[in-house]
């Protein structure tokens, strides 16, 4: 089970890295903003990515005010071709130690498979079963934390505040009246 879960996140990990591949390689000759989902375990990966997102809105953003010809523009479009080849050499990188890693687990499952043949066929079924369901429950709870996480991103970027009414003062201010008040507590003192 323990070696089915890894094979489970390295399969995960693995889809993810293509996603970003995809992003990568289409995104070349266009601006194109990663998804922020797609966290690898990787921190220069997604340090990366961060930085590559943040540099495609500012691209865009000066690109619409100055130009595809600014020097400005065209060293912001060199920084990013310089970034996206980093961020594909990393992920080939981590493609091929995840693909070795999977290729050990599948030997190792295939050995085990072997033995399993010696169990009877409903209990093999049962052990499939149990695989495809633990399979299947990382992947649902990877996709419904993923969606968390973009309705969260959707809904923190939506400002719902505005001013109603701006804050006047007249050219008078209202204090309390200290003799009025001082004299009344005198007459009560009294009395």
């Amino acid at each position: 089970a323990n070696n089915d879960r890894k094979v489970a996140e390295l399969n995960t990990q693995m889809a993810v890295l293509n996603q970003i591949a995809r992003n990568i390689e289409y995104g070349t000759n266009k601006t194109g903003i990663i998804p922020t989902t797609l966290i690898t375990n990787d921190a220069v990966l997604n340090d990366l990515l961060v930085t590559l997102n943040n540099l495609e809105l500012q691209y865009t953003n000066q690109r619409t005010k100055k130009g595809d010809n600014n020097p400005v523009i065209v060293s912001m479009a060199n920084e990013m071709k310089k970034i996206r080849l980093s961020i594909e050499n990393i992920v080939r990188s981590l493609q091929g130690q995840m693909q070795a890693s999977l290729d050990i687990y599948n030997r190792s499952s295939a050995l085990f498979n072997a033995e399993l043949k010696t169990i009877p066929e409903r209990e093999r079924q049962l052990l499939n079963l149990t695989r495809q369901q633990t399979f299947k429950n990382t992947v649902y709870a990877l996709l419904l934390q993923r969606r968390e996480e973009a309705q969260i991103s959707s809904n923190s970027s939506v400002a719902d505040s505005r001013i109603v009414d701006a804050a006047e003062s007249g050219p008078n201010r209202v204090n309390s009246k200290k003799l009025m008040l001082l004299f009344s507590a005198l007459i009560l003192a009294i009395v």
